[in-house]
């Protein structure tokens, strides 16, 4: 996992040695969670070749995606055709995805 303050990522931003020690207790912080394995299921119209897959226009369809994270944790997710939001859904790693 690798973490990082998206203020201080920033040059130019008010830093730590100008606000103090109360600042890291505000703003966002980045986690990045490298994934493991998964799966990710496209819904493509039938006459779709193969090399055209994982153009864009293929993600704009519904998808549904399972990705296992680093730690065991499964996070699932589906979007619908022309969806605003997803629902997203995430377990422990007690039981792992299939290879």
């Amino acid at each position: 996992m690798k973490r990082w303050n998206l203020r201080e990522a920033f040059i130019g931003e008010p830093s730590m040695e100008r606000e103090g020690v109360h600042r890291l207790r505000e703003g966002y912080d980045a986690v990045e969670l490298e994934i493991k394995g998964g799966r990710v299921t496209l819904v493509v119209p039938a006459s779709t070749p193969d090399s055209a897959v994982c153009q864009p226009q293929a993600f704009a369809q519904a998808s549904s995606w399972e990705l296992e994270l680093e730690g065991g944790w499964v996070v699932s997710f589906q979007l619908p055709e022309e969806a605003i939001g997803a629902s997203v859904h995430v377990r422990s790693g007690d039981s792992h995805l299939p290879r």
